[in-house]
């Protein structure tokens, strides 16, 4: 079925309180929108796959940025003071290949990012060049077995380091799990790796994360449609031999989020100047009569 609409991903930010986790959107801080002209030639599909990250007392946003439909994605920054004024957009990494879902994090005092690099078969890992995190260099490529690998994240625990990563294969998610001594590997498959099967809960929508002591993994839905919805599984047992999960909210934007009703595949939370943070992206409709007629060419005529 050929559709007249756009699917594009926005960006919202919400303030929540610890009993909204998993329950209610919260409170709006900010949003970030992709382009409604319906005859921009160039126009933003995607702002999608946010993260927040807290440093040195300043809150950043990182995200992928695509133009056209058939773009390629790249990675943007935005940061704020105090939660209300926002810098401009910042180009932070691009590569000849699709870049998304730009996971930050920090280990031994240093600022890192996993940003999804599945076209160039490899999970990359970057290092932050400056105190405002605007300019990145490559670190490592930890994993290079040629595969699509999507929607990748590392945590440590103890002193291993666990590396959550997906590959679609005969057109289902498998959601493998690696372990390693050190942050640049090398990986080691994980003895109960993959450790899910299936377009339900197999595919990564966010990072994983501990939230009250416990540890989540935010799991993308694409049963019927990409950018389905997000389900949030408690992981049980992660240890170098053990591994277990179970659902602890699902499908949270059908069921918490009633302003996001057409769906998102992104959920990351943080804490923040003492306060709890979350950002999604969210699906919305939207027209454009350039990129419809770009589509009719592709569709009917490259054929």
């Amino acid at each position: 079925m050929f559709n007249l609409y756009i699917n594009n991903f926005n960006i919202s930010i919400n303030k929540l309180k610890a009993e909204d986790f998993g329950e209610s959107q919260g409170v709006l801080i900010k949003k970030f929108e992709s382009d409604t002209d319906l005859f921009k030639i160039e126009p933003i599909i995607f702002l999608a796959d946010p993260f927040l990250f807290s440093y040195n007392g300043r809150l950043y946003l990182f995200y992928e940025r695509q133009d056209r439909w058939y773009g390629i994605g790249h990675i943007c920054m935005r940061f704020t003071n105090d939660m209300q004024v926002w810098s401009d957009e910042i180009d932070v990494l691009k590569e000849a290949f699709h870049l998304s879902f730009p996971y930050v994090f920090e280990d031994n005092g240093k600022v890192y990012m996993l940003p999804e690099a599945g076209y160039s078969g490899t999970i990359r890992l970057y290092e932050a060049c400056n105190d405002n995190l605007s300019k990145w260099k490559l670190s490592k490529v930890i994993i290079d077995e040629k595969r699509q690998w999507v929607d990748s994240s590392i945590i440590k625990k103890g002193a291993k380091y666990y590396l959550f990563t997906s590959v679609k294969e005969k057109e289902v998610f498998n959601q493998y799990l690696f372990v390693s001594d050190s942050l640049d590997g090398p990986y080691k498959e994980h003895p109960r790796s993959p450790i899910y099967t299936g377009n339900d809960y197999g595919r990564n929508g966010g990072a994983v994360f501990s939230f009250n002591d416990r540890l989540y993994r935010p799991a993308q839905i694409c049963v019927s449609s990409y950018g389905e919805d997000i389900t949030l599984m408690q992981i049980e047992q992660l240890t170098a031999e053990k591994y277990s999960e179970q659902v602890y909210k699902d499908r949270i934007y059908s069921t918490a989020f009633s302003d996001y009703n057409f769906g998102g595949h992104q959920f990351n939370i943080v804490s923040h100047n003492k306060e709890l943070l979350m950002t999604i992206d969210y699906r919305v409709k939207n027209y454009n009569v350039i990129e419809l007629i770009r589509r009719i060419k592709r569709n009917f005529f490259n054929r």
